[in-house]
């Protein structure tokens, strides 16, 4: 593997730590669920269901950016998904806080396919699976216990 390839293959140090510090509000949200006293309850689940809906949209929001760098060939597929999670976020924000998190795992599921898929078509970084993945199983299981709480 030649060096380029090697560098193109390596998260950035600050996305990494970034990415990783993001993950802080979903886990320490997610357990304080289990572990605070129950008066509680309402709002640590909307602090982290309107956190999650936030980095959702966030996320999205990469493609439109990535879509908009390319300014000679705007990739409309791209820029066109980027605005789903937002979609995906609001409609979520709507509902109960159980079809809340349902709605939001899935979509965070489907990024995450999505910006694998992106990736194999060179419209996303080579190392942005390598990021998007671990993050990705970290948040779901942080709504996952958190959903696991209302029942």
């Amino acid at each position: 593997m030649s060096h380029i390839n090697i560098q193109r293959s390596r998260i950035p140090i600050l996305i990494n730590q970034l990415g990783y510090a993001g993950l802080i509000p979903f886990v320490t949200l997610a357990l304080a669920l289990w572990m605070l006293p129950s008066n509680y309850f309402d709002q640590l689940h909307q602090a982290l269901l309107s956190y999650a809906a936030i980095i959702l949209s966030f996320m999205g929001a990469i493609h439109w950016g990535l879509a908009m760098a390319e300014f000679n060939t705007v990739n409309r597929f791209q820029l066109g998904i980027s605005v789903v999670p937002a979609l995906a976020a609001w409609f979520a924000s709507l509902l109960t806080p159980m079809w809340n998190y349902s709605i939001l795992i899935v979509a965070f599921v489907s990024l995450c396919l999505l910006d694998s898929y992106m990736v194999k078509n060179h419209n996303a970084p080579e190392w942005y699976p390598l990021l998007r993945i671990p993050l990705t199983v970290v948040v779901i299981i942080s709504l996952i216990v958190a959903e696991i709480s209302l029942l």
